[in-house]
């Protein structure tokens, strides 16, 4: 069997060499999966829309909390039933 030098200066290590790949493959898998991800943008229109939702509902709560609405046997009993529910 006849055996020829390899003309690099450097030592090759196959073993390396495909670590190496390995984890340039893996990075850019992980990269690749970071670019997918889902987003979600809105505009300021839209932010200013669920500010304002957000405040009507607020208010309407505390209104409700201040007339003593959450205090009737109704809502009371239905509060108990989805509380025994979840549990």
């Amino acid at each position: 069997m006849d055996i020829k030098s390899v003309s690099s200066s450097s030592p090759v290590n196959p073993s390396s060499t495909n670590v190496q790949r390995a984890a340039s493959a893996q990075a850019q898998q992980q990269t690749a999966r970071a670019d997918r991800r889902d987003r979600l943008e809105l505009s300021p229109q839209a932010q200013n829309l669920r500010d304002t939702q957000r405040s009507e509902k607020l208010s309407q709560v505390r209104s409700r909390l201040s007339s003593g609405y959450y205090n009737t046997p109704e809502v009371i009993s239905e509060t108990a039933k989805l509380i025994d529910k979840a549990l």
